[in-house]
């Protein structure tokens, strides 16, 4: 009999629950770590198929070498669960089969259609995405060994390392109540690229800011407040909360999990 961990593990091989049994139904419905899992698929999913495609039509040889490519694992992944237990490769095949036809087939695809060409439709981009982009990729950050690029203390070193390594300037606030810097990183999310700058509390949470450009991104989608004289969009989502600002020309989102964002943030990063 599949042990739960192996039950855990026959669902990240078959996401999409190709070949799922009524066992590995009831197992999802009651464990909260696939739950997770599957949610952050969709998302990842959702979120790549949101970005700009530049509407041209895929070079027919192009698209047949992709589909030759892509035959071989898909054609694995549909093996028995049985079968696929007892060997060791399938174990390897699988998940790089995903992992080809995600960046393959839904990345190569935001560049060239299929199909007949389309026109390019500009993405929509409001506060309401930015939050649920930056309260997921918070949760995503908490399960990766080494999240940051860089480990500096001081501000302005990163400051200056993320402004070389972006098309904008960014000051990183240097935080002191209740928060210390750790380092950042460059990131991507809501459609664009972003600079990070991790905190932690005192007691080891971690307090994450975001800063991408501003431009074309609607405030709609959340709920807005006065925070210190300035106007502080709130949203939650992936069991974190996020406050988002404009502050120049760049849109900046502080994002922690539930209760963890210190009294005093605004404080810290709420330019007066």
């Amino acid at each position: 009999m599949t042990t739960t961990s192996g039950m855990c593990h026959d669902v990240q091989l078959d996401p999409r629950q190709e070949v799922w049994t009524p066992e590995m139904h009831d197992h999802v419905a009651g464990c909260a770590a696939c739950r997770s899992f599957l949610d952050g698929l969709r998302e990842m999913g959702h979120r790549l198929r949101g970005l700009p495609g530049a509407g041209r039509p895929m070079p027919d040889a192009m698209r047949q070498r992709l589909l030759q490519e892509l035959e071989a694992p898909a054609a694995a992944a549909v093996v028995p669960l049985a079968r696929r237990r007892g060997a060791g490769l399938m174990k390897v095949l699988v998940p790089a089969a995903m992992a080809a036809s995600l960046v393959l087939g839904v990345g190569l695809e935001k560049a060239f259609h299929f199909g007949a060409p389309a026109h390019p439709a500009e993405v929509e981009r409001n506060i309401g995405m930015y939050i649920e982009d930056v309260t997921h990729d918070h949760y995503l950050l908490e399960r990766i060994g080494r999240p940051l690029e860089v480990a500096m203390t001081d501000p302005g070193e990163l400051s200056g390392w993320l402004s070389h390594s972006l098309a904008f300037d960014f000051e990183v606030p240097a935080a002191t109540e209740g928060l210390a810097l750790e380092g950042g990183r460059v990131w991507h999310t809501v459609g664009r690229l972003s600079a990070l700058a991790s905190y932690r509390t005192p007691t080891g949470e971690r307090v994450v800011l975001f800063a991408v450009p501003a431009a074309n991104l609607d405030l709609a989608g959340a709920e807005r407040t006065e925070v210190a004289g300035h106007e502080v969009f709130r949203g939650t989502g992936w069991e974190r909360e996020a406050r988002v600002w404009l502050e120049g020309d760049l849109a900046l989102a502080l994002v922690a999990a539930d209760g963890a964002l210190p009294d005093g943030w605004a404080g810290n990063f709420l330019v007066h």
